[in-house]
């Protein structure tokens, strides 16, 4: 058996991966231990105090994560605010204590054409053949399920299905038939490009965008992954008085993202040893609900 190392192990994934020209961004490790001899790999959206219990409980010392460790959007490895956080300290003790190395990939998996969580997520949901290819590169994902489509609570019930989430806020009509969608990135101000205004006076922003998907492109069904209530959603439920049925599924960040992980962790296993335990930890669900209308 030929032993591989940490480091070893995600050397591996960032050959797979494009290259990021004079990257120095949050994709690295975040606890030490680059170098023990890699028992194990768990593969997680979220490094949650959860997920890294059970990779120690599984036998893996090499944690590879989507997400933040540390709650800081820069992903620092230490904890920078002006004040004490026993939280992290109580959860960078027991990751030292037990020689857990976590390896952050985001950015390079965001920096696939196409983007390859966003693949997984395609993949996991057995959507393929309804994926239309984009011009150019941009952050959303359409599917044309073509004329006969889908019941919108059909599709409701295959996300529950393939990502056991205990509960969503949806906008829409359960029963309307959807003939496109849209897997979208975050609709958060900034997020993906400036928001500017040009000098003919017309006004650009992510959510603009995804707009003009419904708007021209004749998407019925949004999944996005963060929102904002006064952009897209305000505009599907205005759109829905008027008598133009629009539907907006907030299954969450989290959520979202979870089966491109999934579907991720086997191709790590293909890059590694094949005697080598890959283990994917699917995140629970963050979120619990209370249904008030009974």
């Amino acid at each position: 058996m030929l032993k591989m190392t940490n480091r070893d192990v995600v050397n591996k994934i960032l050959e797979y991966h494009p290259k990021i020209e004079n990257y120095s961004g949050c994709d690295c490790f975040k606890s030490g231990h680059e170098d023990d001899v890699c028992t194990g790999v768990a593969v997680c959206l979220d490094p949650s105090m959860n997920a890294i219990k059970r990779a120690v409980d599984a036998g893996c010392n090499l944690v590879v994560t989507h997400e933040t460790l540390f709650y800081q959007t820069p992903d620092y490895k230490i904890w920078k605010g002006d004040y004490k956080n026993k939280i992290f300290s109580e959860k960078d003790e027991y990751i030292k204590r037990h020689r857990v190395a976590v390896f952050r990939d985001h950015d390079h998996m965001h920096f696939h054409q196409p983007d390859c969580i966003f693949t997984g997520v395609m993949k996991e949901l057995g959507w393929e053949k309804y994926y239309v290819k984009p011009v150019e590169r941009d952050f959303s994902y359409i599917f044309d399920f073509g004329f006969e489509g889908f019941v919108y609570s059909d599709i409701i019930e295959l996300f529950k299905e393939k990502i056991n989430f205990n509960g969503i806020k949806y906008l829409g009509d359960k029963n309307m038939k959807i003939h496109k969608a849209a897997i979208v990135g975050h609709m958060c101000p900034n997020c993906f490009y400036p928001d500017h205004e040009e000098k003919d006076g017309t006004y650009h922003d992510y959510s603009m965008d995804i707009i003009k998907l419904m708007e021209e492109n004749g998407v019925d069904l949004i999944i996005p992954g963060e929102t904002i209530d006064w952009t897209v959603p305000a505009y599907i439920r205005d759109a829905n008085e008027l008598g133009h049925p629009k539907a907006l599924m907030n299954i969450g960040h989290y959520n979202m993202e979870e089966l491109g992980m999934k579907d991720f962790a086997k191709v790590i296993q293909k890059l590694v040893c094949s005697d080598l335990k890959v283990e994917y930890l699917q995140s629970k669900d963050s979120f619990n609900y209370i249904n008030f209308r009974k």
